[in-house]
């Protein structure tokens, strides 16, 4: 290589001094390194006056046979040194191979362990390995071991007496606390675990008070006659227009239902007399589309019922001759009730059109 440098004329005899060559080397030559760690460029001349470092990522410096950086990326290294106006420079290329980062999870069941690289690991937690890549720098690996705790699962169920409850298939009918191990999604196990309760069955029976049926108070109630669901009769008393036997389907806040014992109704008394020989008057009967009461008390209670026990009508009285609309109702016999001084008078009138 060849240098243009100035001349110096000495003398007027024409001296010419010559400045020598000034050869620049940078160590390390072109070079690889991993990111995070650091370079020191040395020149290999020493002793001149003036020494310029450039840097593509790091900037300009001034001074000095060294520096040290720590690229993050490739970049170039220039220096350029100058001693009696002459001047020359070399260049490095540093380029900068990444390190590697994976993060994965391990996921076992509680009580067991797991196996990662050769090492048996049996505590759940955060853990790293730092291992060499293809490109010879650091490859690290975040690893998550997370052991899952037995799954329970707690089911509160009750049945009434007499049904049973299919768990682990098996009908269950005694009440008491089961238990069923079952494999979840992850392959850890489930515990299910059955709290039973098993309900008493309602116990209903019939009381008369005249041709009234009565029972206890339950959620719901369906009266039978002749072991037939008598429509409408879905009241906690029941009206009864004609003889037979006579049942009541109950049941409670738990739905537990239960059936009463037959009560058998040999007589029905359709033609009531109230207290001291007390009556009152119903006309027309038969009726056509109303029907009028005359010596009831005011206020006084009345129902009107098929012969089925369906209610049809429940008001009071009010004035001298109530009136009763009777056109809606279907043609057939009817019996109305009056509640006078705690006794229930009835009567018997005819719908016809």
């Amino acid at each position: 290589m060849f240098f243009r440098c100035k001349l110096n004329f000495c003398d007027s005899a024409g001296t010419v001094t010559v400045n020598p060559e000034i050869k620049v080397q940078l160590t390390p030559s072109d070079t690889t390194i991993c990111a995070g760690k650091a370079v020191a460029f040395t020149a290999n001349t020493v002793n001149f006056s003036t020494y310029s470092w450039q840097s593509k990522h790091h900037g300009n410096r001034s001074g000095g046979t060294s520096w040290l950086l720590n690229p993050v990326q490739t970049d170039t290294i220039r220096l350029q040194i100058s001693n009696n106006g002459c001047s020359n420079s070399a260049s490095s290329i540093v380029k900068v191979n990444a390190n590697t980062l994976f993060v994965h999870t391990l996921r076992s069941c509680f009580g067991k362990s797991v196996v990662f690289r050769g090492d048996t690991i049996r505590n759940p937690g955060d853990y790293e390995f730092n291992l060499p890549n293809a490109l010879g720098c650091d490859s690290t690996i975040l690893l998550t071991v997370i052991f899952s705790n037995q799954l329970q699962q707690v089911v509160n169920a009750s049945i009434c007496n007499g049904q049973s409850y299919r768990f682990n298939n098996r009908d269950i009918s005694a009440a008491g606390t089961y238990r069923d191990t079952l494999i979840a999604s992850g392959g850890c196990d489930s515990v299910v675990v059955l709290n039973l309760e098993v309900k008493p069955l309602p116990q209903p029976s019939i009381v008369q008070n005249g041709a009234e049926l009565s029972t206890q108070v339950f959620a719901s109630y369906q009266w039978k006659l002749n072991n037939l669901d008598i429509p409408g009769a879905v009241s906690r008393t029941f009206m009864a227009q004609q003889t037979g036997s006579y049942r009541v389907r109950v049941s409670d806040n738990f739905n537990c239902s239960n059936l009463s014992e037959a009560f058998e109704l040999n007589t029905v008394g359709l033609q009531g007399i109230g207290p001291n020989g007390f009556s009152f008057g119903l006309f027309p009967n038969p009726a056509r589309d109303e029907i009028r009461l005359s010596g009831l008390p005011e206020s006084c209670p009345i129902q009107v019922y098929d012969l089925m026990g369906k209610l049809h009508y429940s008001g009071k009285t009010s004035g001298q001759e109530p009136t009763i609309l009777v056109q809606d109702f279907k043609d057939g016999v009817y019996v109305l009730v009056a509640e006078v001084a705690g006794q229930k008078i009835r009567k018997q009138f005819v719908i016809t059109r």
